[in-house]
């Protein structure tokens, strides 16, 4: 996902953090076929990236980048969210731009922005 493309929004990273939640929410509410709880890993990371239409027969959007390879890699080698767990690694760049607000309703909730950038 991507938030601030291809306009600006001075919330983008707000946004991200709003939907990696929710995404958390209803991948954690189905259970896998032995019933365990579905466990997802999101990264976060702000900055420069490019994006555009990729092929010519079936032509798919796509974004690339250095700020998408390291959001990827972040969720690649992150914690799995698991039951009431909730994990959304956020990078420095991200974190920098968290609003004091979204910062205060994680609190309310029992989250927060700890160390490391790991949203928790």
């Amino acid at each position: 996902a991507v938030s601030g493309c291809p306009e600006d929004c001075a919330d983008h990273a707000d946004r991200c953090l709003q939907a990696a939640l929710a995404m958390i929410e209803a991948a954690t509410a189905i259970p896998q076929p032995d019933g365990s709880a579905t466990t997802v890993r999101i990264g976060v990371n702000s900055g420069p990236l490019c994006s555009g239409l990729i092929g010519l027969a079936n032509p798919r959007f796509s974004i690339f980048g250095d700020t998408v390879n390291t959001a990827s890699r972040m969720a690649s080698t992150s914690e799995s969210c698991a039951e009431n767990q909730t994990f959304v690694h956020v990078s420095e760049q991200t974190a920098l731009l968290i609003s004091q607000e979204l910062r205060e309703a994680l609190r309310a909730l029992g989250l927060g922005v700890l160390e490391r950038e790991k949203l928790v």
